[in-house]
């Protein structure tokens, strides 16, 4: 059974979004009940409902297009995968909240954008279709990459996240679960076993961190994700690594969702280590932040905002960091420590990008 099945309380009401952040003399404005108990997160045993239920959000060709830039990204090097990821994301991120029309046109409108501009990565043409009924085979064999030859998540989690949303899609589409798409995504998971050694440096993998359920993985990750008082140029905690802290945990959260909670807990200790830094408070190397863009992701004025574009779209991040974000806040279901993460959201898209 899964670890977490339990919702957000309260209703989100589109009035209740976050309206600004500290631009004006007003300064923060939040008027927030909860914005996440407006999602349809489907979970584990429900996870094709993205596919077979309402068409709603982006369509489903932007998942295919996801899968084959994944699919192809190891004829470059591991960090292509984000651009299929980002689309996964996008894709993922509009079908699983009940989004306004001009939300989902401003989503598509920057999806597509990133898409044109890194077009060498995205497949002109995608493979057929399986067309059979060895879909949850092939499936399986890619699950089989993650717990026979990696015996901990490297590059920041980033095989994880690749891997979660690959699963995820396929899972919804197993008619997109050709033998070129599987195979091509289990290379580039490979490709984090032969670039990275492990992570950290040589020292013993800590082993599985004692958190009693995913939903305590979320707080935690969450909290430590609150904690720096300052944004900083460099380190652990500058504002890329904060996000890729959030990405790593919830793509732990989405393995355990889709059954294979062996290969969550396996990452759990890899998480606490990348997550657990004492807070650093270098004057010489904090950043005079940028004006926090209006955060919620879940309004057009998020996607709006020149700072999602910023730095190739953040390199991917303006896409998955929302998905994952809402997702983990989802799981932790603390309205408090939502409130915050989601102003602190604010301030790391504007200022991931360091000058």
């Amino acid at each position: 059974m899964l670890l977490v099945e339990g919702s957000v309380a309260g209703r989100f009401d589109r009035r209740n979004a976050l309206i600004g952040m500290g631009l004006g003399p007003l300064g923060l404005l939040w008027v927030s009940r909860s914005v996440l108990a407006r999602t349809s997160l489907p979970l584990r045993g429900d996870v094709a409902a993205v596919a077979n239920g309402p068409q709603k959000g982006l369509p489903d060709e932007y998942a295919r297009k996801g899968l084959d830039a994944l699919a192809a990204a190891h004829r470059g090097g591991w960090n292509d995968g984000h651009r299929g990821a980002a689309v996964l994301a996008a894709f993922f991120f509009s079908r699983e909240h009940d989004l306004d029309e001009d939300v989902v046109r401003s989503l598509r409108r920057e999806i597509d954008a990133y898409t044109r501009a890194n077009s060498q990565h995205f497949p002109p043409a995608s493979p057929a279709d399986s067309g059979d009924d060895a879909g949850a085979g092939r499936i399986e064999t890619l699950r089989l990459v993650l717990k026979d030859r990696n015996p901990h998540p490297r590059g920041a989690g980033h095989d994880v996240i690749y891997a979660a949303l690959a699963l995820r899609a396929l899972h919804a589409f197993p008619q997109l679960a050709t033998d070129e798409r599987v195979e091509g995504i289990s290379r580039l998971l490979k490709m984090f076993w032969h670039r990275f050694q492990g992570p950290t440096g040589g020292i013993p993998h800590p082993g599985t961190a004692e958190y009693a359920d995913t939903r305590e993985m979320a707080r935690t990750t969450l909290r430590r994700y609150l904690t720096p008082r300052h944004l900083v140029r460099s380190g652990p905690t500058r504002p890329v690594a904060l996000i890729h802290w959030i990405t790593h945990a919830e793509a732990l959260v989405t393995l355990d969702e889709l059954g294979y909670r062996e290969e969550s807990l396996r990452g759990f200790g890899v998480l606490e280590r990348a997550t657990n830094h004492p807070q650093e408070d270098n004057p010489e190397g904090r950043i005079v932040p940028k004006p926090a863009v209006p955060y919620s992701s879940l309004t057009a004025a998020f996607w709006d905002h020149p700072a999602v574009r910023d730095g190739e779209w953040l390199f991917s991040h303006s896409f998955k960091f929302p998905y994952s974000l809402y997702r983990l806040l989802k799981h932790a279901d603390d309205p408090e420590l939502e409130r915050r993460s989601l102003e602190r959201a604010g301030l790391l898209i504007a200022n991931g990008v360091i000058s």
